[in-house]
């Protein structure tokens, strides 16, 4: 009886050849070439590459997915058959068995794949105590933690603090979720901070259940390195191939649970997948493997491994890049722990598997000088088959796979020459039409890897070795033309898969400290249209740097009596700066002349139309204004409401200008009644003649300050 015979390994693209047969209910035999390596003789022989998956009608070798999907279409479209199940029966069913010996079925014979799991995986390390007594992984508390604690940003004095959260909304959590009291609850806090399942931002020894107490989970500590999702806790014994078998195994369990019904990886579901978090725990044990112990040909094996599995893991949690620019940030910024020592991509690339060479992106060594990681780096000559080994090609969206699960010491020679081939005869990398040959950009990039003398017809040679049909001759004899791709081909990584989230930069951004912290706390009031018009008229004025005058310190007083409220600022907001010409200051110290317009709340407010009013109950609550130096620092507004004082522009166009706030605040949340937001709108007319009034002005002008000294201005606010 005829067959359909399928070559396997254990992967997403064996298993989505497999499910296209399902679906049509036509029956077939794998043969697993990594449960019978001996198979992989018997695929070379018939398809003449060890690429995966292969398949065979009958003893008709039909190809790999692409092929053998379109042969199923053809079947589908065919009006003679009643379905594609029909075409099976009438075209292949009745032919008598293969007897070719290379489709001889191995024993035992299996008809659906499977997946071994290795002879040990680790243990999730440590155990959590609960307050029952009882005690669960890292990963559990975690993921119920994050679930149901709200994070937010943490911002202090020139730092910003991401995904955080405070002992006393923590501890509100613990007790409505696990019913238990305020002594179980602070146990509780003391035991994740011991297991490290959360860290203190305000280094506090103990859990703490206040507001001013910040934490956060481990997992969200550094989010440009991929296995830090807990600090494994001691050093591991294992060998490399033990650790990367039982990684490996649990990362693509994960994505073949998570298929979609085509057969395509559905990342949306990957990470949403049970064992993901699971997976997050246990590949932090590279954090305590020291590679150092490793023969060469050990650490290019598991070198090569890790590159593949992270990348993998890499493109689930943070997603993919859609440009050249994301690209080359992905490789330069996403980074991983290897005993105790953090590597990007490109600098375990460039610095690991080729020795520390320049990189061809940067030009210069990747570690230099008493660098710890400059130990590690391969002592042997690069080998540029491992170009054709690593995942950064379109390992995605490639229709071909390699026919083992990791690359191993003992054999790893003929595993590049298999990945070699693999790569080299993928359509997805090599593009052969007619007479031309199109190599992709990387193999370009790294051309003095294959010959330092032969540059770009080194690599030439290598892929005519690896490339079968007749493209390989015509490079040999120099009778096609061949060329290199000018761009990477970013689409190609996702076009087997769906649910793909778009890698972002700032997924990768951890804390922010210095001016990047103030460039990010606070965006400044928009600029307006008639900003030189609205100058201007402000410079008319001559009241900007001029000293303080009565006539408008007596308004704020009786302001900061009436509305009961500590602070009343008049503002005359210039080019840079929201300076005070009237400020009532109720905190000790100097008294600040000015602030930079960019983290003012004024520099909102002369956006706000005359006659309306700019009105912050409570700036902690609010989006934008929690962000403020002064919210969270200097002054610790909670309460502010501003109006806009505007005037007749300085040119007699009959326009007003903007030129001027006039505004109140507390270090606490408050409402404004409607009979009080008229009285700040009468008091605002009283400002606006007083600015108008000529003949009292004060030209005697203040102390000026640098713009950089404006620039720093927040920092030296006053507390």
């Amino acid at each position: 009886m005829g067959r359909v015979t399928i070559f396997v390994a254990n992967d997403v693209n064996s298993m989505k050849v497999k499910m296209a047969f399902e679906r049509r209910r036509i029956p077939f035999v794998e043969i697993n070439v990594e449960d019978h390596p001996s198979a992989l003789l018997s695929l070379k022989a018939v398809s003449h590459t060890f690429l995966v998956p292969k398949v065979f009608f009958n003893t008709r070798f039909i190809g790999g997915i692409e092929a053998t999907l379109k042969e199923l279409k053809r079947w589908d479209n065919d009006k003679s058959y009643q379905n594609a199940f029909a075409a099976y029966q009438a075209e292949i069913a009745d032919l008598a068995d293969p007897q070719s010996k290379h489709l001889r079925i191995p024993h035992p014979s299996v008809s659906r794949l499977t997946l071994n799991k290795p002879k040990r995986i680790t243990n999730p390390s440590p155990y959590v105590e609960l307050p029952d007594g009882t005690s669960t992984t890292f990963w559990n508390v975690t993921e119920k933690i994050r679930g149901s604690i709200s994070l937010s940003d943490y911002h202090q004095r020139n730092a910003i603090f991401k995904k955080t959260f405070s002992g006393k909304h923590a501890l509100k959590i613990f007790l409505h979720a696990m019913k238990i009291n305020e002594v179980q609850g602070q146990a509780f806090g003391n035991a994740l901070l011991k297991a490290k399942v959360i860290r203190s931002i305000t280094n506090d020894r103990k859990f703490v259940d206040k507001e001013s107490s910040i934490y956060r989970l481990q997992g969200d500590s550094t989010p440009n390195v991929l296995n830090s999702y807990c600090s494994w806790p001691q050093v591991t014994s294992k060998e490399p191939r033990e650790i990367m078998e039982g990684l490996v195994w649990l990362l693509t369990k994960i994505e073949l649970g998570s298929l979609d019904a085509q057969g395509r990886l559905d990342y949306s579901k990957a990470v949403l997948h049970d064992k993901f978090p699971i997976f997050e725990e246990i590949v932090c044990e590279l954090q305590a493997f020291d590679m150092g112990r490793l023969s060469d040909n050990e650490k290019l094996a598991f070198a090569l491994n890790v590159y593949n599995l992270m990348l993998r893991y890499a493109f689930i949690k943070l997603g993919f890049f859609k440009s050249e620019a994301d690209r080359a940030h992905f490789f330069a910024n996403v980074r991983f722990n290897v005993g105790g020592l953090v590597f990007s991509f490109d600098e375990w690339k460039d610095g690991i598997l080729r020795g520390n060479r320049k990189s061809p992106i940067t030009g210069k060594e990747p570690f230099k000088g008493l660098d710890r990681r400059r130990r590690l780096v391969l002592s042997k000559d690069v080998d540029p088959r491992i170009h054709f080994a690593l995942g950064d090609h379109a390992v995605v969206g490639s229709s071909c796979s390699l026919p083992f699960r990791i690359y191993t010491a003992g054999n790893i020679d003929q595993e590049l020459e298999m990945a070699a081939s693999v790569y080299c005869n993928d359509k997805c990398n090599i593009r052969a039409k007619g007479n031309m040959v199109k190599l992709p950009k990387a193999l370009y990039m790294y051309r003095g890897d294959f010959s330092r003398a032969r540059g770009a017809f080194g690599v030439y040679a290598t892929v005519a070795q690896y490339l079968i049909g007749p493209a390989a001759s015509a490079m040999v004899t120099g009778e096609c033309t061949v060329k290199f791709a000018t761009k990477y081909t970013i689409d190609n990584y996702t076009r087997q898969s769906v649910g793909i989230a778009r890698y972002e930069k700032d997924s990768v951004q951890g804390d922010v400290t210095g001016m990047g912290a103030f460039m990010c706390r606070f965006k400044g009031g928009k600029t307006p249209a008639n900003e030189r018009k609205r100058l201007a008229t402000l410079c008319g004025l001559n009241l900007l740097d001029t000293l303080p005058e009565d006539r408008f310190d007596r308004i704020t007083a009786r302001m900061k009596e009436e509305f009961g409220v500590p602070f009343v600022f008049l503002t005359l907001v210039d080019a840079n700066r929201a300076w005070f010409k009237s400020i009532q200051w109720p905190l000790p110290g100097d008294i600040p002349h000015c602030v930079p317009r960019g983290v003012s709340l004024c520099g909102h407010t002369i956006n706000v139309e005359p006659g309306d009013i700019n009105l912050i109950e409570d700036a902690l609550e609010h989006p934008l204004y929690k962000l403020s130096p002064c919210v969270y620092d200097g002054p610790k507004l909670r309460f502010y409401a501003g109006i806009p004082i505007a005037v007749p522009g300085s040119d007699n166009d009959g326009s007003l200008q903007t030129v001027a706030t006039l505004s109140i605040g507390s270090q606490t949340p408050h409402k404004l009644t409607n009979a009080q937001i008229k009285r700040l709108h009468e008091y605002g007319a009283d400002m606006k003649l007083e600015l108008l009034r000529r003949d009292s002005v004060s030209t005697a002008p203040t102390e000026s300050m640098s713009e950089e000294d404006l620039t720093d201005m927040y920092d030296d606010f006053d507390d």
